[in-house]
């Protein structure tokens, strides 16, 4: 009943215009996608399988990347200013997109800059994200930027915390407890840091300045009260973090820059016909099917890809619950 129009990437126009049998003719559009460089969509790589299942079986869980990708992809990039040299990370946009949204919040709004590197144990990370200093010697102190609610863990083994890797903090016992907190892997730490607290969530890597981050490493640390291992500059001989200064005796990072916000899908569910036997859900990535315990039928769930500039596609499958 509607019309659909084929585009041509290489005219950026619509060649074809097909309508409804005895329908009135429409004219082209001359610019479909305006000002976007000739974006292609998303596309479907692979449908979704249908699935049969008995009720009561256990819930399943689809990585939808596996199934959908985008002409377009491309990771964005950003650099820490830091008075120890520049460091140019590259974002794992599609594999860890929770965790790129969050960490590109706290960048936007300006929140890690003047922040310090607070913890630097010898070959292992340098972290940061957590802590600004305020006031000046004998009266600092470091405190907590403003922290956004926790994001879910996204630690997959296939992104493991090797040298050169950036990874997000948390609290110890709680896998889903990362906010704004963030390290630089110094070494390899796969055997321990994949190992523990749910894996700890790699997002992105280090493309240039690693020679910085080994020599913030590399930096003499002091055990200041609460702060443990914190990298401190121009022979600091104290014994408190209120005789620090910090424009002489942290590292301090004073802007994170954005340099490519790169391509990101985000996943919908459009819709579920049959809600009684099937539950879908979304985080992030990943689709998890919840069956009825009791009920059983077909439900046809519609699910939607959406690229950064808005443009979509969808592919649907069959659930039957026997």
């Amino acid at each position: 009943t509607g019309k659909v129009r084929i585009h041509n990437t290489v005219t950026n126009q619509v060649d074809t215009v097909l309508t409804p049998i005895g329908g009135p003719a429409s004219s082209k559009i001359s610019t479909l996608y305006k000002n976007t460089n000739q974006a292609q969509d998303p596309r479907v790589s692979t449908r979704l399988a249908d699935i049969s299942v008995s009720k009561s079986a256990a819930s399943q869980t689809l990585d939808l990347t596996n199934n959908f990708s985008d002409p377009n992809a491309a990771n964005a990039r950003v650099t820490f200013h830091t008075n120890q040299g520049n460091i140019g990370v590259e974002l794992l946009n599609q594999q860890t997109p929770l965790t790129v949204k969050n960490f590109l919040n706290y960048v936007d709004s300006n929140r890690y800059d003047n922040t310090v590197i607070h913890r630097s144990p010898a070959n292992f990370v340098v972290q940061g994200g957590g802590f600004k200093a305020n006031g000046t010697s004998p009266n600092t102190t470091l405190d907590h930027i403003q922290q956004d609610a926790p994001v879910p863990n996204e630690f997959d083994s296939k992104r493991s915390n090797v040298t050169g890797t950036v990874a997000m903090a948390k609290v110890g016992g709680d896998p889903n407890s990362a906010t704004s907190e963030f390290f630089f892997n110094v070494a390899d730490n796969s055997s321990n840091l994949d190992n523990q607290n749910g894996g700890f969530t790699v997002f992105a890597n280090v493309v240039s300045g690693l020679d910085s981050v080994k020599a913030i490493n590399a930096l003499p640390t002091k055990n200041l009260g609460s702060f443990t291992d914190l990298p401190v500059l121009g022979n600091f001989t104290g014994t408190s973090v209120a005789e620090l200064n910090a424009a002489t005796n942290l590292v301090t990072i004073s802007d994170v820059e954005v340099t490519s916000r790169g391509e990101m899908l985000t996943f919908t569910i459009v819709n579920n016909s049959n809600p009684d036997v099937v539950t879908p859900t979304i985080v992030g990535n990943k689709l998890t099917l919840a069956y009825s315990a009791t009920n059983t039928g077909t439900s046809v769930i519609q699910v939607r890809a959406t690229d950064l500039s808005g443009r979509s596609v969808d592919t649907a499958f069959t659930v039957r619950v026997n």
